[in-house]
């Protein structure tokens, strides 16, 4: 990474040195300036940073001035580093993708972070360095999503800024946002249909991971015809391979075929057996109930990854969202045999049995464990809030969620819908639901972020 960025710097930069309008630069200078980034390049930092020095005393060069400020900010010379790209900046000079570094200096609603960014989407325009243009579109789009409360403003805001002529990737990542929006926040399938006919007529077949997206969509609406037409274009892609199997037992299951789609998934586990069918296909066992033919396919995966605590998250999970809290606590009571230190694990634990409401002193012994290891985890936290609430010790489970939400993070957290109904219950208990009355969560903003991170993993999937 070092070593790109360095490249870059010499691409991007010498050039603007040597040859921009220099007729009377100093010799001096230029040597000293070369040396700085031979230096660099031979990983003598003190060395780079004091022959930029001089150079910069010598010329005054903008293009030194900018090589010496990055220099410092990765020297650790974070504030001076980026003073120096700020008082560039305001005079109008090109920081390309260096830009970044300035935005990330930047506190909330301090030298107003949305023009910096603008600034930065123009001047890599300039440059021709469309794909991080179009990354800092997509970091645009995050800092602003908290501030919408309805669809339509959003889909207007996302308007605005599409790109006038933007590649097919940045075509089909501003479409698949749009679509979620349609989808998940309006309901609306006419306005669905009508991007996927667009996108089809301009650019003919789609990415399978498009058609992926909206086959979801469409399936979580339940309409069956449609996304059973989508599926038959991303088999054209994925037939004879385990995602063909795994994307037809969806559907199957989806429209309550359950004898299909176990048959589905036994037919791709037979020819694919190092896939994650066999994972779906518990899954879908629990779903119908039996747990004894999924508890086969479980232990198998357990065995085959024993140090893995994923594995085991995942399991349990499957198990409790399924309704068997008991097996899902039995499944965490073993993986701590072999995993006694895992914080996940501990905090996973911990929460069930808070969620059962027993065995509250071995959930708190475990979660102040995980805690031990993660003091600043959210998640955790709210852990021992909620046991300490099922313990009775309220006041002390308050002490937690007022310390959760003294931070806006906690509105915006993944988890945030849970950790402010926990937060609700333990007010309620203490008779102070005033205190939360004009507390409430951006239920809109909280869908839009989901959709703008599934956007950005397909984006970087490249479709």
């Amino acid at each position: 990474m070092k070593r790109f960025f360095l490249l870059l710097l010499i691409s991007v930069q010498v050039f603007s040195f040597t040859k921009k309008e220099y007729s009377n630069y100093n010799t001096q200078g230029v040597r000293y300036f070369l040396n700085g980034l031979y230096y660099e390049q031979s990983g003598s930092a003190e060395r780079a940073e004091e022959n930029f020095q001089i150079a910069y005393l010598k010329t005054n060069s903008e293009a030194v001035k900018f090589n010496l400020a990055v220099r410092n900010i990765l020297s650790g010379k974070k504030d001076e580093g980026y003073s120096m790209l700020k008082e560039l900046y305001d005079s109008g000079y090109n920081l390309g993708k260096f830009g970044i570094y300035l935005y990330l200096s930047l506190e909330p609603g301090r030298y107003e972070a949305d023009f910096v960014l603008d600034r930065i989407i123009s001047d890599l325009d300039k440059l021709g360095e469309t794909t991080t243009a179009s990354a800092v579109i997509k970091q645009k789009l995050s800092d602003k999503v908290y501030s919408f409360t309805d669809a339509d403003g959003f889909l207007d805001f996302v308007n605005d800024i599409y790109p006038e002529e933007p590649d097919r990737n940045n075509d089909y990542f501003f479409s698949s946002i749009i679509f979620m929006v349609q989808s998940r926040l309006k309901k609306n399938t006419a306005e669905m249909d009508r991007i996927l006919d667009e996108l089809e007529e301009k650019y003919r077949d789609l990415p399978y991971s498009f058609y992926s997206m909206a086959f979801y969509e469409y399936n979580d609406l339940g309409e069956s015809g449609k996304a059973g037409d989508i599926l038959r274009k991303m088999n054209r892609y994925n037939y004879g391979e385990a995602g063909y199997y795994y994307d037809n037992a969806e559907y199957l299951a989806e429209n309550s075929e359950y004898a299909r789609a176990v048959n589905m998934l036994l037919d791709g586990i037979r020819k694919f057996p190092e896939s994650s069918l066999d994972l779906r296909l518990a899954s879908l066992y629990l779903t119908g109930k039996d747990t004894v033919n999924a508890g086969i396919i479980y232990d198998r995966i357990i065995n085959g990854n024993p140090e893995s605590d994923f594995i085991y998250e995942l399991i349990a999970n499957e198990y409790s969202k399924a309704g068997y809290e008991g097996l899902s606590i039995k499944l965490y009571e073993n993986s701590l045999k072999k995993l006694p230190d895992d914080p996940e694990i501990l905090n996973n634990y911990s929460y069930i049995l808070a969620v059962k409401g027993i065995e509250l002193d071995k959930a708190l012994e475990m979660v102040d464990k995980a805690l031990s290891m993660r003091q600043e985890s959210i998640t955790f936290l709210d852990t021992k809030a909620w046991v300490l609430f099922r313990l009775g010790r309220i006041e002390e489970a308050e002490k937690i969620m007022d310390g959760i939400f003294s931070s806006d993070e906690s509105f915006y957290h993944q988890s945030s819908e849970e950790l402010f109904d926990h937060y609700t219950e333990i007010k309620k208990a203490l008779n102070k639901t005033d205190q939360i009355n004009d507390m409430s969560l951006n239920k809109t903003a909280l869908v839009l972020s989901e959709i703008i991170a599934r956007s950005s993993y397909l984006l970087e999937m490249g479709f």
